[in-house]
């Protein structure tokens, strides 16, 4: 029997096989799911979040992004803690 090449992908998840393809961790990802980034739906009493949403997201994520050339840091200076001011003599 020839295999198939067709790549299937689910419809929704659980939020921790969510959160793995989010790529975060159970907290931010429901932190991420009550804010709206994602939908989901129940199936009896359990909360499926649909792939095409955190797909998307990631999507709109990588479109925004930049290199820090493009978006500099805010912070001033240099790396490391900033000197010691100099003692003024008596």
């Amino acid at each position: 029997m020839p295999e198939s090449i067709v790549d299937l992908q689910p419809f929704a998840l659980r939020p921790k096989d969510g959160a793995r393809l989010a790529g975060c961790g159970l907290t931010e990802f429901y932190k991420r799911l009550n804010s709206g980034r994602y939908q989901s739906f129940l199936d009896g009493a359990n909360r499926l979040v649909i792939v095409e949403s955190i797909r998307a997201d990631q999507r709109k994520l990588a479109a925004t992004s930049g290199t820090p050339r493009e978006h500099p840091s805010e912070r001033s200076g240099g790396p490391g803690r900033p000197r010691k001011k100099a003692a003024t003599g008596s």
